[in-house]
């Protein structure tokens, strides 16, 4: 009987174990890898760019004077300072616009996929970047914002929970960005420089509004 007794307690033991190991697992949310962002400038030199010449051979240099003008508009760009299991180059593909630069003297760039570049290539299109695009997939949204906003935190989370693609650009670490946002907040009579911000093809909300957000990505 006694025996009985100690097998039963060591039955409900180990069960409680098995209760309790279940309910202190934490679930992991899925990881969102966001393409590095780089910065195209002449004084960048860790850049390597790869152009198509005139009669449609790809050259490389790390010297962007060293490209034709008319090779300008849609150059490949390497960044040999993200590590190379960071670059995702198996994924994507820098395109910069090297025939200007905005305000702070670096060059627009946008992000796309490699393998719809590679098929354009093979159709003989060569895609285009837009000035005021950094990622081509981001379906023209762009959200300004700093490292320390609890609420940009909250807007990035809810974004890559929900798989939308997006430009993010802080408005402290590039004066560009702070410029380019409080631009667009005039143009629709808008004032402050308070974040986030959010530019969906020309629409500006100004903070986090969920549902407003939601009515504009459907």
């Amino acid at each position: 009987m006694k025996s009985l007794r100690v097998l039963m307690i060591l039955v409900v033991c180990t069960f409680s174990l098995v209760v309790c190991s279940k309910k202190t697992e934490k679930k992991t949310e899925p990881d969102f890898e966001e393409p590095p962002q780089i910065v195209v400038s002449k004084e960048n030199k860790n850049l390597v760019f790869s152009y198509i010449d005139k009669d449609g051979n790809f050259k490389d240099t790390q010297n962007i004077d060293d490209i034709p003008e008319e090779s300008r508009k849609q150059v490949i760009v390497f960044d040999l300072s993200i590590p190379p299991q960071k670059r995702q180059s198996h994924k994507i593909v820098y395109i910069a616009d090297l025939s200007a630069t905005d305000s702070s003297g670096r060059y627009r760039y946008t992000i796309a996929s490699r393998y719809d570049f590679e098929s354009a290539l093979r159709e003989g299109i060569v895609p285009t970047t837009s000035a005021n695009d950094v990622a081509s997939e981001n379906k023209g949204i762009i959200i300004y914002t700093t490292s320390w906003c609890g609420v940009c935190a909250q807007l990035r989370k809810y974004l890559e929970l929900r798989k939308v693609k997006y430009t993010e650009r802080d408005i402290e670490k590039d004066e560009s960005a702070r410029e380019e946002m409080i631009g667009k907040l005039r143009k629709k009579g808008l004032k402050g420089s308070g974040v986030p911000v959010i530019d969906i093809d020309g629409d500006i909300i100004v903070g986090f509004n969920k549902e407003l957000l939601d009515s504009k990505i459907r």
